[in-house]
């Protein structure tokens, strides 16, 4: 009987700790494995039900891809044993190599047009790079033409004996031959990865043949000022009307209104800053941003209002308008070159401030950002301030945690000096004492238990009728502290229990597993951290409460 089973390969497990999703097809006697060309972790596989656990962020998606994939081998199976085809028949084969043959720059020039009709300037730029970076390595390589199925087959690198896949080679000419950052690679590759992505969402694209990118790793770097550089900026007194205080103030601006994107700084109009509030609707992802001004900020505004101004008119004297209204590719290159001139401006102002590290538009946001994640403010609400459209993107700036970093920015006080004030006359910055708590406050103990209350205060609405509180066992936080204390070869898995704790036993089981499934899922830690949602009655988590150690509802 023709059977097609489907299992996760664990002994193909990568470097990741990703292993592939394989069928096995039994027909007459014999039998063949075949990839969905699909990797996921160990963790997120049910080998009992053979499915995706729900713990995968693409759970639902992966799972209808699987019993499609599933039928259609089943199909040719049956008919392999009716005696129609063998299992080396050409249907098979094409099934497995569907749309390899369509020539990549064509599905990259249409890519390109589609985002330059849609005003995405930068975005088809992008495009634009990549075709000539694929171009000079296709010289490289001796190779004129590139189709989809090219990415996964081996070639021989020029120079080397080493025989590696295509995407592989391409990837190591862009870091080697090109000299490009690990950033700049990924920046690179997003087309190529969107590519496939996409046709092979619309069902024009085997999902086996999209190749594994092993893009090089690059550590977080997340660059800002700390409070003491912060107040020497504010201390820092220029002639009004030059370029130095120009571009002191937006950077002050950014890094204590909102930190907004460079482009929606610059382009700030007077009716976005009305009565003391910004209400801006961001130009990358279209999210509305809604919050007050605070001092600096608000006498920033001041100095720039004229009698003269206009609701329609940009608060800082810096773009064009009759340039910048023009086409998007005009647009965008002025705004690069503005960008360009505050950069320069920046520079001068670090030496001056003995800032070891670039100063421009973006630090002033990571400034923004670093001082919202000291200060304690909620991860939901710096991602809407920040606009990011994916949480992920907020939770990078939970890697600067570090117990170094975090005494600067406990410096770091509401209440800064005026503009162009002396460090006579600025208001002094005191450190608050330090707060007490119960267990080793170490950076990455600290960080973690921060992720785990931040997660669950977002679910916590749905989590019981009668919820009160979460509370993290400190013991599971010791352990973590101790393996974490070990080399890295020795450090062993650790499993942290957060007690989520009401009046009563009255816990919604499913929405305790939904966030159990998200703690786990967008997890920064890794396999060596699984996360374990309990019910619990406060009674039971009462000695651990108190001093400001855990969060209440």
């Amino acid at each position: 009987m023709a059977t097609v089973n489907v299992f996760l390969k664990e002994s193909k497990t990568n470097k990741q700790g990703e292993a592939p999703i394989q069928f096995l097809v039994y027909s007459n006697g014999k039998k063949r494995e075949k990839s969905l060309g699909i990797r996921i972790k160990p963790n997120q596989w049910d080998a009992e039900k053979r499915r995706v656990r729900k713990n995968h962020p693409q759970a639902v998606r992966l799972n209808k891809l699987i019993a499609e994939k599933r039928g259609e081998l089943l199909e040719l199976a049956i008919e392999l044993e009716r005696g129609k085809k063998s299992l080396e028949s050409n249907s098979i084969k094409q099934l497995l190599t569907q749309g390899a043959d369509v020539e990549f720059f064509e599905l990259l020039e249409q890519r390109y047009r589609e985002f330059h009709r849609l005003g995405k300037i930068p975005t088809a730029r992008h495009c634009k790079r990549t075709a000539t970076n694929l171009k000079a390595f296709l010289e490289f390589i001796g190779q004129k033409d590139l189709t989809l199925g090219d990415f996964k087959k081996e070639i021989c690198y020029p120079g080397t004996l080493d025989r590696i896949l295509l995407v592989d080679a391409y990837i190591r000419f862009l870091l080697e031959e090109k000299n490009y950052a690990p950033a700049s690679v990924k920046i690179n590759v997003y087309n190529i990865r969107a590519i496939f992505s996409q046709r092979i969402r619309k069902g024009l694209l085997d999902a086996s043949l999209k190749p594994h990118f092993d893009l090089p790793k690059a550590e977080p770097r997340v660059v800002f000022l700390n409070s003491e550089q912060l107040n020497g900026l504010l201390n820092l007194d220029y002639k009004p009307g030059t370029r130095r205080e120009l571009c002191r103030d937006v950077y002050l601006f950014c890094a204590l209104g909102g930190g907004l994107r460079s482009k929606d700084l610059l382009s700030l109009k007077w009716s976005e800053v009305e009565n003391g509030r910004l209400d801006r609707v961001t130009s990358k992802t279209g999210a509305r941003v809604k919050l007050d001004l605070g001092p600096v900020p608000l006498e920033i505004l001041n100095k720039y209002r004229k009698a003269s101004s206009k609701p329609d008119d940009f608060v800082f004297p810096i773009l064009d308008p009759a340039i910048y209204h023009l086409d998007p590719e005009t647009q965008l290159d002025h705004l690069k070159i503005c960008r360009k001139r505050i950069s320069d401006g920046l520079r001068l102002i670090a030496k001056e401030l003995g800032v070891d590290h670039t100063m421009s538009l973006h630090t002033a946001r990571h400034t923004f950002a670093t001082m919202a994640v000291f200060k304690g403010m909620k991860i939901t609400t710096l991602q809407k301030i920040l606009g990011h459209a994916d949480i992920t993107m907020t939770q990078r700036y939970w890697h600067v945690l570090d117990r170094d970093l975090e005494g600067e920015m406990n410096k770091f006080n509401e209440n800064f000096g005026g503009l162009g004030t002396t460090k006579e006359k600025a208001n002094p910055i005191v450190s608050p004492p330090p707060t007490p708590v119960t267990f080793d406050p170490s950076p990455k103990t600290e960080m973690l238990r921060f992720y785990a209350l931040q997660t669950a205060q977002m679910h916590a609405p749905s989590l019981s009728p009668d919820f009160a509180g979460v509370v993290v066992n400190p013991h599971d936080l010791d352990s973590y502290t101790r393996e974490m204390a070990l080399p890295a070869p020795l450090q062993k898995p650790v499993s942290i229990r957060l007690f989520v704790y009401s009046v009563g036993m009255g816990a919604n089981v499913e929405q305790l597993n939904v966030l159990q499934a998200a703690l786990n899922a967008n997890s920064l830690f890794g396999e060596k951290v699984s996360f374990e949602v309990v019910p619990a009655m406060r009674d039971m988590v009462a000695h651990w409460l108190g001093d400001g150690v855990e969060w209440a509802a």
